[in-house]
């Protein structure tokens, strides 16, 4: 379809909306794909949408807030035009607001301030003292078991890995399986992956492998906060609309039951989050996270076949990307 029949010019120079027309903002700008635009507009917030061409590039957000702080920063000599585009139904805030406890998905549960400041000072050092693996685009650590991302399990053989868990996590395996949470209480983790996130940096939608592991799922958030989304997978399709969860630093994520097995969680690469029911804008930071798991790599005959990889091997095919984050496995 036509752009002409896409986009159109608001009827009122007052008017503001979610999308912009930009020009000359294109392929003569030397513009080709989402990496160049958002170096182009200075990384601008809540970018959804685009449409480049040659010399003029129409962009959508989630909320006119966001374009108006676009259009406000853009570069000299670009000029800017709010614009309608066929189908909207207005601002979206749902990829960035945080959800509140009784729209979580079954089964996860969420534990504020699970460790103290000084317990996660203290971690920090360990951690950061620790050999950081850089061969994907974040800096990651593997225990137990190193994670595999080509096949999404995690292995022994020729991966980068420590073969036993980190001294230092024992005592956060024995808090985590003495609270209340029923997922938990049995809980053997023989699996760890510390993952580095600096703000930018996302992974794409997916599914924690059901034949590679056990449930539940325990990621630590550590330095930083950020906003987890949730998506439910219905008859092989995802729905579109996420319920997005805003993990604190201190914080414990346990994923079991359905949230485990039956929804996909991913996070979008941006260096801000809306929080709360009024939205408020939250400037990311180093996050640090600890991802708990416990081996299994035996066939999954759960109830949630359309993402389990042994009722439906397809399913390890990593499903579409949370606005523009990265690809690799992993909380």
């Amino acid at each position: 379809m036509s752009y002409r029949k896409v986009y159109k010019k608001v009827k009122s120079s007052s008017q503001t909306t979610r999308h912009l027309f930009l020009s000359p903002c294109g392929h003569t700008n030397g513009i080709t794909d989402i990496e160049g635009l958002r170096r182009f507009l200075n990384d601008p917030y809540g970018l959804i949408d685009f449409l480049i061409e040659n010399n003029f590039t129409f962009v959508s957000f989630e909320t006119a807030e966001d374009s108006v702080r676009c259009r406000d920063s853009l570069p000299s000599g670009i000029r800017a035009e709010f614009v309608t585009k066929r189908g909207d139904r207005g601002s979206s805030t749902s990829s960035s607001v945080s959800t509140t406890t009784d729209e979580l998905p079954p089964g996860l549960t969420v534990i504020p301030d699970f460790i103290t400041e000084d317990e996660e000072k203290r971690l920090l050092v360990v951690v950061d003292e620790g050999v950081w693996d850089e061969t994907i685009r974040r800096r990651v650590q593997h225990f137990g078991h190193a994670f595999n991302y080509a096949s999404l399990r995690a292995e022994d053989a020729d991966l980068q890995g420590e073969a036993s868990m980190p001294a230092y996590t024992d005592e956060l395996v024995r808090r985590i399986r003495a609270n209340s949470v029923n997922e938990a209480r049995d809980f053997e983790p023989d699996q760890l992956t510390i993952n580095e996130y600096t703000p930018g940096d996302g992974i794409a939608f997916h599914v924690d492998t059901h034949s590679a592991f056990e449930g539940p799922i325990v990621i630590l958030s550590i330095a930083g906060g950020i906003v987890l989304e949730f998506r439910k997978s219905e008859g092989g399709k995802e729905e579109r609309a996420s319920l997005p969860l805003w993990l604190p630093r201190r914080s414990l994520a346990v994923m079991g039951g359905e949230s485990r097995f039956g929804w996909v969680h991913g996070i979008a690469g941006r260096k801000t989050d809306r929080v709360g029911p009024d939205g408020k804008l939250v400037e990311r930071h180093r996050r640090i996270s600890l991802t708990f798991r416990q081996m299994k790599n035996s066939p999954c005959h759960c109830e949630w076949p359309s993402l389990c990889d042994t009722q439906n091997p397809q399913s390890l095919v990593l499903p579409s990307r949370v606005g523009d984050s990265h690809s690799e496995q992993s909380g």
